[in-house]
């Protein structure tokens, strides 16, 4: 079975001393979410292991979880649809 690709989204982030630091909104499938709360958040080393991917488990205002990241090396946010929630 073959697994679903990542989705690019927008996010709109608080920026602090250190840049895009918390996602607070991202759009996908043409809707607005505005997150509500950040459940997790992690980082990781991407298969080539160049750069470094930035993930949050979030809780949206729809009352659904998503895991979104932003990939370091690519400078792109993505809506993870392999991730369980």
């Amino acid at each position: 079975m073959k697994r679903p690709l990542d989705q690019p989204i927008n996010v709109t982030c608080y920026s602090g001393y250190k840049g895009d630091e918390a996602p607070r909104s991202f759009i996908y499938e043409n809707k607005s979410h505005e997150i509500c709360e950040i459940i997790e958040r992690w980082c990781e080393k991407p298969l080539s292991g160049i750069g470094l991917r930035r993930f949050f488990k979030v809780k949206a205002d729809d009352g659904m979880f998503y895991t979104i990241y932003y990939d370091e090396d690519l400078n792109i946010w993505f809506l993870s649809l392999n991730a369980s929630s």
